[in-house]
């Protein structure tokens, strides 16, 4: 007996929201189209954050610093993506200027001698290809990828580096992240993104700035060993 048409399109459906919610850990709550865009355009507007004609790999709507900056002192946030703000273009104001991670508007200045800057920013003019305390890279610093630190860079052992930065972390956001067991093939289980990494963030990465409520990385497979 064949099934009426609508019976296979809502056993479709649901397969896919049951998919959705088994893979999207990291954005539960959140719509594909808050950061990813079909044909780039909606109502004969660009559907990028930043206007570009050309969506981005994987149909993002923007680049690692389009979801991860803001224009506003305050925004600790993205108010679509839900992503935290790594990167405002004035001084940040909350929590101690920033989150856990710190932010790159104090390296995106003159004043760069305060860390290494990334190449999406603009030239580091001080430290240049070298990260501190490192080799010279072929160039600037990136966010992930070979010349990076999220995602695959080859830097650990059983990992193969991955060159193009969203290639690189692919799969990243929508891989279950508990637990967090520093594995150096799925992105998501992994510190911040940061392969070989073990522990767990912050629900707010620290917005709070609490004694009671903040990151908690392994006293072994650290920040400090991944940096060395």
């Amino acid at each position: 007996m064949k099934l009426p048409l609508y019976n296979i399109i809502f056993f479709c459906g649901l397969m896919f929201v049951l998919y959705l919610s088994e893979c999207s850990a990291d954005m539960s709550g959140k719509f594909c189209s808050d950061c990813h865009t079909m044909h780039n355009s909606q109502a004969s507007e660009v559907m990028t954050f930043d206007d570009s004609l050309t969506p981005y790999k994987a149909l993002l709507r923007g680049s690692c610093d389009g979801c991860h900056s803001s224009s506003s002192n305050s925004v600790w946030i993205d108010s679509v993506a839900g992503a935290p703000i790594v990167y405002n273009t004035v001084e940040p104001s909350y929590a101690n200027n920033g989150l856990a991670g710190g932010n790159f508007y104090y390296t995106s200045t003159t004043d760069d001698d305060k860390g290494h800057n990334i190449f999406l920013l603009n030239p580091d003019d001080i430290l240049g290809n070298t990260p501190p305390g490192g080799n010279s890279l072929d160039q600037q610093l990136n966010c992930s990828g070979t010349y990076g630190c999220h995602g695959h860079n080859g830097r650990q052992v059983g990992d193969v580096a991955i060159e193009d930065q969203l290639s690189a972390i692919m799969g990243g956001h929508h891989g279950i992240n508990s637990p967090m067991d520093g594995s150096v093939t799925e992105v998501s289980k992994s510190y911040r993104y940061l392969l070989g990494i073990k522990g767990m963030e912050d629900s707010d990465w620290e917005h709070d700035n609490t004694a009671t409520s903040h990151n908690d990385s392994s006293s072994t497979d650290s920040i400090s060993f991944f940096c060395a």
